[in-house]
């Protein structure tokens, strides 16, 4: 007896699946998103080799099965990402999903990397729309605001550009997304431009829930709440973090402990990572990297089942 989202397509959905899904409005916005997304970062290659028919395969099962956002940027893979994911996305009804991409971090030179500029930003969506086959995203986020050279260029520049988009009708809503808590707050506090959705990531995890201190904040603001990284980019899953990983040696040592532990009890640390955000982070959508179809199933098995006793208490050591 549950409401079907919005994106529900008769004879296209797998009813049975979707039935497992938690649908959330997203803020203010008019889109009814799924408790778990797909995200495009792995599609990029970021996460090591993978195949782009096996992620195109992966992204519409996920779709079928009634997840309805797709996550992705120009800066994965550059323009990989979105290349792979158009290809997914031109065989799937337009109702079915909503997908966002990004502006102002691009490609894999540093000097090539960040450009907050509004002639930028609107260079980038034509291009994103291009590679992604599509007239519009739903949602169009700043990138990582906390690598603008100055703060000031997302809230005089790249917000502005973003609405002129909407506008435009190239994007439905925009949003701001990042790492430092404090930076989103700072850009949604001083922004001239209404922001729809915040996107965080890597900051409600087993290891760092930073992020529960500003929910009621984006909440009390209206704004819809993504949440990115669930595994803090592969820190917490049994092969353990890219070459590129941010974290430092302590950091890393413990998420290796917490991982043997995990093993030590006959589980698997990306699993109790996802329950564990899923279940506590207070965010419409946590989106989900997946590399591959056996990947979704892990992850979908572990967004739609709660954790037994024994994975709950796993949980509990594993941040103690």
């Amino acid at each position: 007896n549950m409401t079907l989202p919005p994106t529900f397509v008769e004879g296209f959905h797998d009813l049975a699946s979707i039935k497992k899904l938690k649908f959330v409005k997203i803020g203010k916005t008019d889109m009814v998103g799924s408790h778990v997304g797909i995200g495009g970062c792995s599609a990029g290659g970021e996460y090591g080799e993978v195949d782009d028919q096996e992620t195109v395969l992966t992204i519409m099962e996920a779709v079928q099965r009634g997840i309805n956002i797709v996550d992705t940027s120009p800066n994965y893979g550059c323009g990989r990402s979105e290349r792979v994911i158009g290809q997914a996305l031109r065989q799937l009804p337009r109702k079915s999903f909503y997908i966002s991409t990004k502006v102002g971090r691009y490609g894999a030179e540093w000097k090539d990397k960040f450009d907050f500029s509004a002639r930028r930003a609107h260079e980038s969506i034509d291009a994103s729309l291009e590679r992604l086959g599509l007239d519009y995203v739903d949602l169009v986020l700043a990138h990582d605001v906390e690598f603008a050279l100055d703060v000031n260029q997302v809230i005089d520049e790249t917000l502005p550009a973003m609405q002129e988009m909407v506008k435009q009708g190239k994007a439905r809503y925009i949003g701001i997304s990042g790492y430092p808590l404090s930076t989103l707050k700072d850009v949604i506090e001083r922004s001239t431009v209404p922001i729809d959705v915040v996107m965080s990531y890597c900051r409600c995890t087993l290891m760092d829930q930073e992020l529960l201190k500003y929910v009621p904040y984006f909440q009390s603001r209206g704004l819809g709440l993504m949440n990115a990284s669930v595994t803090g980019m592969s820190l917490l899953t049994p092969q353990g973090p890219p070459y590129w990983h941010p974290a430092l040696d302590p950091i890393i040592a413990a998420a290796t402990r917490a991982n043997q532990l995990c093993e030590s009890r006959g589980s698997d640390i990306a699993r109790i990572a996802t329950q564990f955000t899923v279940a506590t982070c207070g965010a419409q959508v946590n989106i989900l990297g997946c590399r591959d179809r056996d990947v979704l199933h892990k992850n979908w098995d572990a967004a739609t089942e709660p954790p037994t006793p024994e994975e709950r208490q796993l949980a509990q050591d594993i941040q103690t």
